[in-house]
């Protein structure tokens, strides 16, 4: 295999990895789907995927000035980050709980994909993710110009296919769950929301 091919496997590792569910925006998405729908949860992880592209890409190109420019600005994104999580947490956890009919709504579609792409673009800490992701796979001793598209196109064919997978499962799930239940998780995932948000904001006083 070319040694273009090898780094677009490892790409593709790299967004499978950082695509597992586990913070407050993966939270969210599986929400999305579970109430919204499946094309909802999907591209509003797509926006949040495509975040991770930006960041994968510079954190190869300008691995030492992107680390910088964070540790420098650092306390304004996380106070960013936080008030955008309490935001979106006290809308879910407020809002009038209604299952929506599954629709092609683009305008829908598209507000989800910015909203998720805008509050993870306030989370630049995710570049030293990569950092350890790429030293671990031996990104950072590959040496291509053509490397960063085929990393960046890695990142976002794994983190999109890890995506539909989740929201895919989590979508057929969600006819076999009642409505009460969907309503907890809604307030649920509004209240995890709100306790990572205020946690950020928190931090930036212990810091």
């Amino acid at each position: 295999m070319s040694n273009l091919g090898i780094v677009l496997l490892k790409g593709i590792l790299t967004g499978f990895i950082l695509s597992l569910p586990l913070g407050p925006i993966g939270i969210y998405c599986m929400e999305k789907t579970l109430v919204e729908g499946e094309k909802e949860g999907f591209f509003s992880a797509l926006g949040m995927v495509s975040v991770d592209v930006v960041y994968g890409i510079l954190a190869y190109l300008f691995l030492n000035q992107i680390e910088v420019l964070i540790l420098k600005y650092e306390t304004y994104l996380k106070f960013i980050l936080g008030i955008c999580l309490i935001v979106m947490g006290y809308k879910k956890f407020k809002s009038h709980f209604e299952v929506k009919q599954i629709e092609n709504e683009g305008e829908g579609i598209v507000k989800n994909f910015f909203t998720c792409f805008l509050v993870t673009l306030a989370n630049p800490s995710t570049v030293f993710i990569f950092v350890a992701i790429f030293t671990t796979l031996g990104i950072v001793e590959d040496n291509s110009k053509f490397l960063p598209l085929e990393l960046g196109g890695g990142i976002f064919i794994g983190g999109a296919f890890m995506w539909f997978f989740i929201t895919y499962i989590l979508y057929h799930c969600r006819k076999k769950i009642e409505l009460p239940i969907l309503e907890k998780i809604t307030k649920s995932c509004g209240l995890v929301l709100l306790f990572f948000g205020a946690l950020t904001l928190v931090t930036l006083f212990y810091h």
